[in-house]
């Protein structure tokens, strides 16, 4: 049961099988929208954003733990330089 279908008497229940199927096509619809945006995303080179990053981060790249590092990389990979051996 949710919230709108205790009190709308005009429309079906919802069922657990109902809200999963909805679940499972948004989660399709974003992937697809994500397939279509990112190439888009990806070719901006000249956004002062893809730097946000550069000065932002003060912890010393060596005092980082590997595990976070790997857990971060793909946020972290360009503003942290990683010696090479260390991942």
């Amino acid at each position: 049961m949710t919230d709108y279908d205790c009190w709308h008497e005009t429309e079906e229940a919802v069922t657990v099988e109902g809200i999963l199927a909805t679940l499972r096509q948004n989660v399709m619809l974003a992937k697809q929208l994500l397939r279509t945006v990112m190439p888009a995303v990806a070719a901006v080179t000249s956004c002062r954003c893809q730097r946000a990053l550069q000065d932002a981060i003060i912890t010393a790249p060596d005092r980082m733990p590997s595990s976070l590092r790997r857990k971060l990389a793909l946020l972290i990979d360009r503003a942290v330089p990683v010696k090479k051996g260390t991942r």
